[in-house]
């Protein structure tokens, strides 16, 4: 099996019921999967639609709607353009392969099936996938993590669990010349401040944060009774370095959507 927390969900579609069964059965046995089968791409997009695979395997030849046609329909669609996708065909003109590989599938095997070639090809599609996916979720959070200077590592902590998908691992750290450490080690994209009780202490954390790193979006926390709070309808009146302000009870729901903002808008430069 797999080195998988969760069991894997594979959909396997043919008109052939035979092969749907003996695919399934390879799965199932040898790699403990959990296999729905389908006899027509309409079927199988009506199980798509509930609940999406981790990997499908069709027929490229299917009568009125082909398996062709299943697969263009799919990538079409954002939710499922992503499915690992092999195809089965007893067609082995190169033609009709280059045709299939095209379609931006996986893999291809070739009929009559062999429960050794399906298992191989499964593992190596799940494990390329699963590559993707990493270099995916590393090119997001690539310098993209928070840096919380201040006491509230309660409020730290849920905006991390807010933002798990979207940032790499990030830094609490109270006292604000080791936290400018931290922040020289890693340029963090996002600092969250709080107010210190030294006026000087803050604004030289945050002239020498926006000095050496002019990019980092800097949200400074200040009491709800701040005057501050009152310039932030007109970004224009924000102290200089600062890109937003709010009170230290703000909720972390509202201060992970602000954080969000920022790391979207720099995925679209």
């Amino acid at each position: 099996m797999l080195a998988e927390q969760k069991v894997l969900k594979a959909l396997v579609i043919d008109d052939d019921p035979v092969i749907t069964k003996v695919v399934s059965r390879v799965l199932v046995k040898r790699m403990q999967m959990n296999v729905s089968e389908a006899n027509s791409a309409r079927e199988a997009l009506a199980l798509i639609e509930q609940d999406i695979p981790d990997i499908m395997i069709v027929d490229y030849m299917m009568p009125i709607m082909t398996g062709k046609d299943l697969i263009v329909l799919l990538k079409a669609d954002e939710r499922f353009k992503n499915i690992p996708t092999i195809v089965l065909s007893a067609l082995s003109d190169p033609d009709i392969i280059k045709d299939i590989l095209s379609l931006k599938v996986d893999d291809y095997i070739l009929k009559p099936v062999s429960p050794q070639i399906i298992h191989e090809r499964v593992v190596k599609v799940l494990k390329n996938s699963r590559e993707r996916k990493d270099i995916e979720v590393f090119s997001i959070k690539k310098n993209k993590s928070i840096i919380y200077i201040g006491r509230n590592k309660l409020l730290f902590s849920d905006i991390l669990n807010l933002l798990s998908a979207n940032i790499e691992p990030s830094d609490y750290e109270p006292i604000p010349h080791k936290a400018f450490n931290l922040f020289l080690q890693k340029f963090h994209r996002v600092v969250i401040l709080e107010k210190q009780p030294d006026e000087i202490v803050n604004n030289l954390i945050i002239e020498k944060i926006k000095t050496t790193n002019p990019d980092s979006v800097l949200i400074y926390l200040v009491e709800p009774d701040s005057n501050l709070l009152y310039l932030t309808a007109d970004k224009q009146n924000l102290p200089q370095n600062i890109d937003e302000i709010f009170a230290i009870t703000v909720q972390p729901q509202k201060l992970s959507e602000v954080i969000l903002k920022y790391l979207q808008s720099e995925e679209a430069q």
